[in-house]
């Protein structure tokens, strides 16, 4: 039985609306591309996150990064958190 699922999608391409199959799961969401040192808006991943709505509950998604923030300079992994952190308030105050 697996509750918790992560899938890549900031970087990948991967089509969003596979989480639908995901539905009444915990989706943990990879909205913020760790692969370029370019740093998202909030409005890029409320957007992001906005798509897959669609395909998941509210309650059932979460905002993450499409992986490990290693490779990223330190101001670059700050900018993307703040900017995954303010995307998702984005989303919540819409809802």
């Amino acid at each position: 039985s697996i509750d918790q699922v992560s899938v890549e999608t900031a970087a990948s391409g991967v089509d969003v609306s596979v989480i639908e199959a995901l539905r009444g799961k915990d989706v943990l969401l990879g909205v913020v591309d760790v692969g370029s040192e370019a740093v998202e808006t909030a409005e890029t991943v409320a957007g992001r996150l906005h798509a897959a709505l669609r395909y998941s509950d509210p309650a059932h998604l979460f905002a993450c990064t499409d992986c490990g923030m290693m490779p990223l300079s330190r101001r670059a992994a700050e900018g993307k958190l703040r900017a995954l952190a303010a995307g998702a308030v984005l989303v919540n105050a819409g809802l």
